[in-house]
This record gives C-alpha cells, structure tokens and sequence, in this order.
C-alpha cells in the first residue's frame, strides 16, 4: 500500500502499509515478548495493535534496559488469543486477523536503542531485516534468539562509532533525520547511517575526511556491520 518513506508525504506514521487479501494473519516477524495489546481509536483506521519486544540493550549511562527493537502490528480486526501480554513469540506465530482493516494493515519497527522508527524495507536482500522465504525457497532463514539480537544491536553501534572515529577531525558526528512528519524528527537508522559514510569514503574528492582509512579497512568495517544484522525478518502475513 505504500513504504516508510512515503509515509512522511502524507503526515502518517512511519511504517509499511500492506493491503492484504480479507482474512489474511499477521504473523510475528521475529521473535520477541508481547508487552502490549491495545485497540486503536482512530477513526477509519482503527482496529487492535500488539507491540512486541525482540532483545534488550543497556544502555551504558545508566544501566537501563531498552528493546533492541520493537515491531508494531497494527489495524487488526481480532488478536489470537495466546497472544498476551508477557507471553512469549516465535517468529511466524500467528498474532491476528486482519478483516475489517485488510486494506490498512501496517507494520511499523521502532530501534529501541534511539527510539526511532526503522524502514526495514530498504536495505537489499543480503543484508535486510526483510526476507521473503516464498521468493527464496532455497535459502534457509536463521533464527536469532533475543540474547543473540542484543548482542549484533550492540556490535553494529561499536562499529558505526568506529567508522565515524575514521573522519578527519569528527566533522560528521551528527545525527541525521528524515523529513518531520507529525511524529516530529525520524533519525536515520543505522545502515542509513554505515550508507552514507560509504557514500562519502567512495568519493575522491572527499577522500580527505578519511586520512588514515585503507579501503581494506574500511570495507573490513562495512562487512563486519552487515554480517551483524540483528534481526532477520519474514514478511508478516501468511503466504498461501
């Protein structure tokens, strides 16, 4: 129905918005706890939504937890009953039916560790939160348990500050941000982030900002990220 980026066009929440066959289950993308189930008041876009938490992070000032990531299924027209609060999901476990709403189903990821919503669409096959297992049959998908997810969230936010450490002078150590929906700012997630450096590093006359950088090295950095994905994603409806 339309992507993450085309949702700041029309002031929407980031997200994807799937128009689904009536009848079709949202299925968890990734293993996780459930940590709410609500029912929205929107309007025509109503419905139930369920929240669910995949691994933890500390975070290193306070010693605080936060998700590493968090999904969002929303505009459910009914919610599986296993599906509770606390309760646990592996991925593929149904989560609920998609009637009413079947043309306004979204999926929506939050980074946990910026609170930032996530475009997981957009990052090509090898290296992708998204994986479609009916258009790759012969790929086997890997599941990654929520210890393991920690871990790679973790890894992949040392290496970024590495290559960042790679900059001249630290002149590009700032955030950056999407266009401002009604959600207010939208940090680029990570592999914007790893894309953008990449970007600049394969520009000759920028070459500079990267005085002690190899491209062996560089490169070296760029793989160990993405062999770090934290979460490998299925798409979240049933494919019949």
């Amino acid at each position: 129905m339309h992507t993450f980026k085309e949702a700041f066009a029309h002031n929407w929440t980031p997200g994807i918005g799937y128009t689904v066959p009536y009848g079709e289950t949202m299925v968890a993308a990734a293993p996780g706890v459930v940590i709410k189930v609500e029912e929205l008041h929107t309007g025509r876009a109503g419905g139930f939504m369920v929240k669910v938490d995949h691994g933890k992070v500390e975070l290193r000032d306070n010693g605080t937890y936060v998700p590493a990531f968090r999904s969002y299924y929303a505009h459910l027209d009914s919610v599986v009953k296993s599906v509770e609060q606390g309760k646990p999901v592996n991925r593929g476990d149904p989560i609920g039916k998609v009637t009413s709403y079947h043309e306004i189903a979204k999926l929506m990821f939050v980074d946990g560790l910026y609170s930032n919503f996530v475009d997981p669409d957009n990052w090509g096959f090898k290296h992708t939160y998204m994986k479609y297992q009916s258009d790759h049959p012969s790929e086997e998908l890997e599941d990654v348990n929520s210890n393991l997810i920690k871990e790679r969230q973790q890894k992949q936010d040392t290496i970024l500050k590495q290559m960042y450490d790679l900059i001249q002078d630290g002149s590009i150590k700032y955030p950056h941000w999407h266009p401002r929906s009604i959600h207010g700012k939208v940090r680029w997630d990570l592999v914007e982030e790893v894309r953008y450096l990449e970007k600049l590093y394969n520009l000759n006359h920028v070459h500079h900002l990267f005085p002690t950088a190899s491209k062996e090295q560089f490169e070296s950095l760029r793989k160990d990220f993405y062999d770090n994905q934290p979460i490998i994603l299925t798409f979240p409806f049933e494919k019949r």
